[in-house]
């Protein structure tokens, strides 16, 4: 009896492990934008970004070439995997990032950190009560951040 006790807890065990992985993989699904120099107003929910290079994430750029934009829209579903949204935080789980970054969610700024000491990333709240049908613009902006030199000066 209880050896099928322990099958029934493993095969309870490897289904809600396919269902976390269905509800978490969506990053890598959405579609993002990438930019990679200065633009002061990417951050905006209307900017344009049609002409940006369609990328998947992670991407890898090429910090001494400025400033690096990602953009990707989030529309709510009625429902993910048959659970209704409705009502409930929506967050992005974001890669690791190892430079400074700044995030907004539709225009305003939700995270900024110089240096990121933490490989897991950043949880990013898009919608505190999510409302089926509701688009949010995300736009991350990346930025190589170095310690000054002994006798440089800022600016």
């Amino acid at each position: 009896m209880a050896e099928h006790y322990g099958n029934e807890v493993e095969k309870l065990e490897i289904n809600l492990e396919k269902t976390y992985r269905r509800l978490t993989d969506y990053r890598y699904k959405l579609s993002w934008r990438f930019f990679q120099g200065n633009l002061g107003e990417a951050y905006r929910k209307d900017f344009n970004d049609s002409l940006w290079e369609d990328v998947s994430l992670p991407v890898q750029w090429d910090p001494s070439k400025g400033d690096v934009w990602l953009r990707c829209e989030i529309r709510i579903p009625d429902q993910i995997e048959e659970i209704p949204v409705s009502g409930s935080r929506v967050e992005l789980y974001s890669s690791a990032m190892i430079t400074g970054s700044e995030v907004f969610v539709d225009s305003k700024p939700v995270l900024r950190e110089e240096y990121w000491a933490d490989f897991r990333g950043p949880r990013i709240t898009i919608v505190e009560k999510a409302k089926p049908g509701d688009t949010h613009v995300v736009a991350i902006r990346t930025f190589e951040k170095r310690p000054f030199a002994k006798g440089e000066k800022k600016g």
